[in-house]
């Protein structure tokens, strides 16, 4: 699968899910810390960072919010 297309799809889940554990894991992984409250701040940043990420994180974070 396309990384561009991974990403959107981590991105829409953590917006559609994000008190979720697995949102929290992405988070977590891509920040350092868990935003808590929704935060559009907050997504950016997460898309950003995935955005400069090595595909293999991509990959990892993928499967776990699928």
């Amino acid at each position: 699968m396309e990384q561009e297309n991974m990403i959107n799809q981590i991105i829409n889940f953590v917006q559609q899910h994000h008190e979720s554990t697995a949102s929290r894991a992405v988070y977590r992984r891509m920040l350092g810390s868990y935003p808590g409250a929704f935060n559009r701040n907050a997504l950016s940043e997460l898309r950003n960072s995935l955005e400069t990420a090595n595909p293999e994180e991509i990959e990892s974070l993928y499967y776990i919010i699928k």
